[in-house]
C-alpha cells in the first residue's frame, strides 16, 4: 500500500522472496476498497510508508510496516532466503476493477507468472536486453507487474515516473532523451499523445492492450 515509488518494487520483490505472496494496493483507491481487498484475501502484513501509514492503521489490524523508516533498521544479509517454494505456490493477488458487480481477486501462482515473463520477454524482446522500461501505472494493473518484472529479468532498467498528471509522465517517456526504449500502455494513453507536441523519440518497442486498438 504505496504510491509508485522504488520502496513498491523493494517490497515486492521481498515479500516473494520470503516465499510469501503480495497484494498490490494502489493509494487512490478508497478506504471501503482496500479495506474490502484486505479482508478477501486475509492479508496478515502490510507493507506501506509513513506517507500511508496513519490512514492504514484505520483499516487495517494486522502487522504494519512503514518500509522506508524501518528497512534502514533491519539487519543485512546479501545471500538469498533459503525458502523452498513450488510452481503451484501463490504469487500474488490482483483485482478486477469490479465495474460489473464486486471486484473480484485473481490469484496468480509462481509457476504462471514466471512462464509468462518468459514468453513476453522472448516475444516482445528476443531475449535481449536494453529495452528500458517506464513504471508510470497504478500498481494494481497488471501491465504495471509486467513492465516492473519484465524488465527486472532482462537486467534493464526501470525508470520509476514521478507525478500523476498522464500527459506530463506520457510526455516525460516518449520525449527524446528519456532513454526509454519500451512501454506498456493502453489505447487511451496512444490517443494523448498526438497532443503532445513530441517530435522524436527513444522509445522503440510498444506494447498495448486492455482496450479495443484502433488503425488510427
Amino acid at each position: 500500500w504505496m504510491a509508485r515509488s522504488e520502496w513498491t518494487v523493494i517490497a515486492m520483490l521481498g515479500t516473494l522472496k520470503a516465499g510469501a505472496a503480495f497484494l498490490p494496493i494502489d493509494p487512490v483507491l478508497p478506504d471501503d476498497r482496500i479495506s474490502y481487498m484486505l479482508q478477501e484475501t486475509a492479508a496478515v502484513v502490510l507493507i506501506t510508508d509513513m506517507n500511508e501509514m496513519f490512514r492504514a492503521m484505520g483499516v487495517f489490524s494486522g502487522h504494519l510496516i512503514a518500509l522506508d523508516v524501518q528497512m534502514a533498521d533491519l539487519d543485512t544479509d546479501d545471500t538469498n532466503p533459503q525458502v523452498a517454494v513450488a510452481p503451484a505456490d501463490l504469487a500474488y493477488v490482483i483485482f478486477t476493477s469490479g465495474s460489473t458487480g464486486k471486484p473480484k481477486g485473481v490469484a496468480i501462482t509462481r509457476g504462471n507468472f514466471n512462464y509468462y515473463l518468459g514468453w513476453a520477454n522472448q516475444y516482445y524482446f528476443y531475449n535481449s536486453s536494453g529495452f528500458s522500461f517506464p513504471f508510470f501505472t497504478a500498481v494494481g494493473f497488471d501491465l504495471t507487474l509486467t513492465s516492473i518484472f519484465s524488465t527486472l529479468m532482462r537486467g534493464d532498467t526501470l525508470y520509476i515516473m514521478g507525478g500523476n498528471e498522464t500527459g506530463d509522465i506520457l510526455h516525460e517517456i516518449f520525449d527524446q532523451g528519456s532513454n526509454i526504449r519500451a512501454v506498456k500502455l493502453t489505447p487511451s494513453h496512444i490517443n494523448l499523445l498526438p497532443f503532445l507536441n513530441i517530435q522524436h523519440t527513444d522509445v522503440s518497442h510498444g506494447s498495448v492492450g486492455g482496450e479495443a486498438l484502433t488503425i488510427e
